[in-house]
C-alpha cells in the first residue's frame, strides 16, 4: 500500500496537471503532453513527500493507516441510544474549529465540518449511531477532507478520527464514574441513616 501510494499520487497529479494545462493552453502535441505529465508527476512526488512527513509528525506513528485520506472508526458505547447520542453531540460541540451542520436524532446522524487551515483542507465528520439493545449503541465515525478529490493525506483525517474516539471514550468513562459515584452516595446515605425508633406497643 505504501509503494502504491508513491505511484498513484504522483501519477494522478501529473495527469491532472497535464490535462489542465492542455485545456487552458490548447496544446495538443504529444511531446508537450509528455513534458507536462512528467512535470506534474515530479511535483506530485514532492507534494507526497511533504504530506508523508506531515502525517508522521501529526500522528507520531508510522502505521500505513495514517496516510489514508478517508478514515472510519467503530465504537461500542455501554449506554442506551439517547444517552449515546447526547454523548456524541457533546463531543461534536467540543471539537475545535468545528461547526455542526446537521443533527438528525431519529436517524442517529450528526454531520459537521472543521474550518480550513494553512496545512489542511478541513474535514467532514459524520457520526452514525445504531442501537444494538437497551444498553449498547454502536457508533460509526467517519472523517475525510472537504474536497472530495483529495488523494494525498497529511494525517489530519487520521488524527481527527483518533481524537474523536479518545474523547468519546473519555466521556463514556466519565459518565460511568459519575453514575457510580451518585449511586454510592445514595447507598452510603441510606446505610448511615439511623434507624427510626419505634414506639413500644402498648399491651392491655
Amino acid at each position: 500500500m505504501r509503494i502504491s501510494r508513491w505511484i498513484y499520487g504522483p501519477l494522478i497529479f501529473g495527469l491532472v496537471w497535464a490535462t489542465g494545462q492542455i485545456l487552458v493552453g490548447f496544446r495538443f502535441s504529444y511531446s508537450e503532453i509528455l513534458r507536462l505529465t512528467v512535470v506534474g508527476m515530479v511535483t506530485g512526488f514532492v507534494v507526497q513527500l511533504i504530506s508523508d512527513r506531515r502525517a508522521r509528525k501529526v500522528s507520531g506513528s508510522t502505521d500505513p493507516e495514517i496516510y489514508t485520506v478517508r478514515q472510519k472508526r467503530i465504537v461500542t458505547i455501554l449506554r442506551q441510544f439517547e444517552v449515546s447520542f447526547d454523548l456524541c453531540l457533546e463531543v461534536a460541540k467540543s471539537l475545535p474549529r468545528a461547526t455542526i451542520k446537521n443533527v438528525d436524532r431519529p436517524d442517529g446522524k450528526i454531520r459537521m465540518k472543521t474550518r480550513r487551515k494553512w496545512h489542511g483542507f478541513g474535514q467532514i465528520i459524520e457520526f452514525k449511531l445504531r442501537s444494538i439493545n437497551d444498553t449498547l449503541t454502536k457508533v460509526e465515525i467517519s472523517t475525510c477532507p472537504i474536497p472530495r478529490t483529495v488523494v494525498v493525506s497529511n494525517g489530519e483525517s487520521w488524527k481527527c478520527a483518533e481524537d474523536i474516539v479518545r474523547c468519546l471514550k473519555d466521556k463514556d468513562v466519565e459518565l460511568g464514574v459519575n453514575v457510580l459515584s451518585e449511586g454510592s452516595g445514595i447507598l452510603t446515605d441510606v446505610c448511615s441513616r439511623p434507624l427510626e425508633k419505634r414506639e413500644p406497643v402498648k399491651t392491655f
